[in-house]
């Protein structure tokens, strides 16, 4: 739906989610929880850049198209898509970021009835949500999907050459005193078996195959429904797939294959692996 359709905070009615009432300390409740992630070239122009231009109808129209989760003032809410934009810089780059649906998943329910905040958005480069906001909103192409597809395709170029950052902020109350902590990672291409392949193919699959690997070797200890708040980081990171969202890799790698002219011979490659 347009902006001007959407249903603004003020004016949304919380259905009753039976939430208990808080009694933690102030030093022990969560103010404010911010997750995101990015997929996109470093210092590289507005525009998206993926390896499947499909992705783009797939994957960002479902998450920039449909309503996301957020905790506004200890309350879980449906929040509108490309709504909630800000700046962020890291590492001394300048950076947007605005909602997106489909990252917070069970989180709000796990943990709402002790924040005051929480919501997680995409990261971009300036410039990105405007664009699109005018492609899924002013022109309605969120509604037309074929005609999106058709202009990315034709429009966005294909790269195995972008960067995934993850960036997670907590404040609170701590002892009395209001304090924050920040993780930020930056993920690249990586080669793995032989292939390189991009970050967000790499992140994309380390998550779900790390978390799989975690179950199976648990000996039963994860039953029924699982969320994703019961694995730490620490043995995400110490996983045989998780290991590759660990710090420390560059983009030389990727730049590496690209100088020695197999950037192309790694896309004929997954074209037919699928």
């Amino acid at each position: 739906a347009a902006y001007a359709e959407t249903e603004k905070l003020d004016e949304y009615e919380s259905p009753d989610r039976h939430w208990v009432a808080r009694e933690l300390p102030p030093r022990d409740r969560l103010a404010s929880v911010f997750f995101a992630n990015n997929s996109h070239d470093e210092n590289q122009p507005v525009h998206l850049k993926v390896l499947d231009t499909s992705i783009c109808v797939e994957r960002c129209t479902k998450e920039y198209g449909n309503p996301c989760q957020a905790i506004v003032n200890g309350k879980l809410l449906d929040v509108a898509p490309l709504e909630g934009l800000e700046e962020i810089e890291i590492d001394g780059t300048l950076y947007e970021s605005f909602n997106t649906s489909g990252g917070l998943g069970s989180l709000g329910e796990t943990w709402g009835e002790r924040c005051e905040s929480m919501n997680y958005k995409t990261i971009r480069y300036p410039g990105h949500c405007e664009q699109m906001r005018l492609l899924l909103n002013d022109l309605k192409l969120n509604n037309d999907r074929a005609t999106l597809k058709r202009i990315l395709e034709n429009a966005v170029p294909q790269t195995l050459q972008d960067v995934v950052i993850v960036y997670a902020a907590v404040s609170g109350k701590q002892e009395g005193e209001l304090r924050e902590e920040n993780y930020v990672n930056k993920v690249y291409p990586q080669m793995i078996a032989g292939r390189l392949w991009s970050a967000i193919q790499v992140t994309t699959a380390a998550g779900i195959t790390s978390v799989v690997d975690l179950v199976l070797s648990s000996g039963g200890k994860y039953r029924g429904f699982v969320p994703q708040e019961q694995f730490r980081l620490p043995e995400i990171l110490a996983n045989r797939f998780g290991r590759f969202y660990a710090q420390g890799g560059s983009k030389d790698v990727s730049s590496d294959v690209v100088v020695r002219g197999q950037a192309g011979r790694q896309r004929d490659h997954q074209r037919s692996a699928r």
